[in-house]
């Protein structure tokens, strides 16, 4: 009955392999998709690793709006200046950057947005020369006052501008213009991604996003040396009760690495519901095909029966031919 079985697997070669590509292909589509989630998340957390590298601390402001949202429609923040001071002479600080973050969509030179398609990747920010290991400058200089700007270099060469151009660009009324003093190369994620970067002297980011003196992250490093959680808790202790909210920074590395993971998985559950249908196709096909053959043996079966060969070794002959697909 094995010789039986096998004889009728490799004298049906086209059944065999149609089979077996069945079996292939729903397996191939699971695997593949895994490796594509497991892949697309770590490639995510290497890109956003270089941009927490260094950052002990990073204390970041709770946004609140003045009631009736504010005399000019603005957030507003507990974080200014002078509690940047109070952080930079707690001891074991080797360090402080305070930023300000917004967006800004810039026009080329032909009169159309860059980027519209990911304006949520357009990023504005203070420049602060010396202090962002992860913006370094690329040609000309940052920008000093309000009527000029950088922008990084990938941005800068798209939209067709160069040193000394005039830039248009919006953020969430009508369009300024701004003079282009320098280009800038990051390791941001989001504009290595696609995204852009314009940059600002602090004053100007703070009267474009905010408001004078007050800043949306306040950036800690750390002395060689330097316990990290014992540094969290000293600036905590400087912090407003309401408003302010400080994170060591592995911890902030933990929790970007979980919206990564969170935001892959969503990919990954999309893609292996395409696997699972893939699957449940080739199972179709497979049981369809051994339904055909049992019909298409009904004489071989009954001449093996004649024979001899009992009911249990015709059934177990079956499935031989199964277990080796």
């Amino acid at each position: 009955m094995l010789r039986t079985a096998l004889r009728n697997v490799l004298a049906h070669k086209a059944r065999l392999i149609m089979t077996a590509l069945a079996v292939l292909l729903g397996v191939a589509f699971v695997s593949g998709t895994l490796v594509f989630g497991d892949t697309t998340a770590n490639a995510y957390r290497t890109a956003a690793g270089p941009s927490l590298k260094g950052v002990a601390v990073s204390v970041q402001s709770q946004q609140s709006q003045e009631p009736p949202g504010g005399p000019d429609g603005k957030p507003t923040s507990t974080l200014d200046t002078a509690l940047a001071h109070r952080i930079r002479a707690l001891p074991g600080v080797a360090g402080v950057r305070p930023t300000v973050n917004g967006e800004a969509t810039v026009a080329g030179k032909d009169g159309l947005p860059v980027n519209t398609d990911k304006a949520w990747q357009n990023l504005a920010t203070n420049y602060l020369p010396g202090k962002d290991s992860h913006i370094s400058l690329k040609e000309g200089r940052g920008p000093a006052s309000e009527g000029e700007l950088a922008l990084d270099a990938k941005t800068a060469e798209k939209a067709g501008y160069r040193i000394g151009d005039t830039v248009r660009f919006a953020i969430d009324g009508p369009a300024l213009a701004k003079k282009l003093v320098g280009t800038v190369s990051t390791d941001d994620p989001q504009v290595n991604a696609g995204g852009t970067l314009t940059l600002f002297d602090t004053r100007t980011a703070q009267k474009l996003f905010l408001h004078p003196g007050q800043f949306h992250q306040i950036t800690v490093a750390a002395e060689d040396g330097t316990d990290h959680r014992e540094l969290t808790d000293r600036v905590r202790a400087l912090l407003p009760d309401k408003g302010a909210k400080a994170t060591r920074g592995e911890d902030l590395a933990a929790e970007q690495a979980d919206q990564i993971v969170e935001h892959t998985g969503a990919l990954t559950k999309a893609l292996l519901g395409f696997a699972g249908i893939a699957l449940f196709i080739g199972a179709f096909i497979i049981a369809n095909t051994f339904t055909m053959l049992i019909a298409q043996r009904s004489r071989e079966i009954a001449l093996m029966r004649a024979v001899g060969a009992s009911r249990r070794q015709v059934v177990r002959s079956v499935l031989i031919e199964a277990a080796l697909l």
